[in-house]
């Protein structure tokens, strides 16, 4: 593997700005980014007026035996920056072993993107604010007291987990989270169970310990987020039907 590249001066300046260095976690992770080398350089569209691509980027020391595309992503930041000519879309997620996979889509349409006029991102978030991007109301839920909080911003449509210790907002894919609520809450009506944004029109029919149930089970199935989550009560053992319909749901 050729570990000769490096991000350019412009994904660097992209990267650190929705990668907040006044949280530990996030600083944690530039300064990673910082000593990787880019593995992959994948073009996942090309027009004209707009250009998306993704990086894999890996360690110094990585050895190449483990393949990047066989590794379960985790959203960590997502974000949007915003020029006079231009818009840049950015998601970093993290892989297991230090790599970390990039997607970016700028805009083609300038040679110059011009001034810099705003910077927005889910990384920058913490308890008790409003959500990014549009300021609107944020549902908070302790998942685990002073060090998880699990944040619902239903005008978004997006779910993520705030870690106290590290600052990151981990965010959560809503159709695997939403399977996992709906099915801890015995729902079986298929209107709402193929309907993921059913869960930000009707936030209210949801309480807390749903939401702390839903995690738990996804977390169990799905993603493994490293917490670990206490349920007042024993959950129920899954059906084999239940495990089946969970296989063929599995991969995103």
């Amino acid at each position: 593997m050729n570990f000769d590249t490096k991000i350019n001066t412009f994904e660097k300046r992209w990267l650190f700005a929705i990668l907040p260095e006044n949280k530990p976690g996030y600083r944690s992770i530039r300064n990673k980014i910082e000593n990787s080398f880019v593995s992959k350089r994948i073009v996942l569209s090309e027009e004209q007026s707009q250009v998306s691509y993704k990086l894999i980027l890996v360690p110094e020391n990585n050895t190449g035996k483990n393949n990047p595309d066989t590794y379960a992503t985790t959203p960590i930041s997502v974000g949007i920056i915003k020029y006079e000519n231009a818009e840049v879309y950015i998601t970093v997620s993290s892989l297991e072993d230090d790599i970390f996979e990039i997607e970016i889509s700028k805009d083609e349409k300038f040679s110059q993107y011009g001034k810099l006029l705003s910077i927005e991102t889910y990384a920058n978030w913490e308890p008790g604010t409003k959500a990014p991007f549009n300021n609107s109301k944020v549902r908070e839920i302790d998942i685990v007291k002073n060090k998880y909080v699990l944040a619902v911003a239903p005008s978004l449509k997006r779910i993520w987990l705030y870690e106290y210790e590290t600052g990151i907002n981990y965010l959560i894919p809503l159709s695997n989270f939403f399977n996992e609520l709906v099915r801890s809450k015995n729902i079986q009506s298929q209107e709402i169970v193929v309907n993921p944004n059913y869960l930000f029109t009707n936030l209210n029919k949801f309480k807390d310990e749903d939401f702390i149930r839903g995690l738990y089970f996804y977390n169990k199935y799905i993603r493994r987020l490293d917490i670990k989550i206490e349920l007042s009560e024993r959950p129920k053992s899954r059906s084999i039907f239940g495990l089946f319909s969970l296989l063929k749901t599995k991969k995103r």
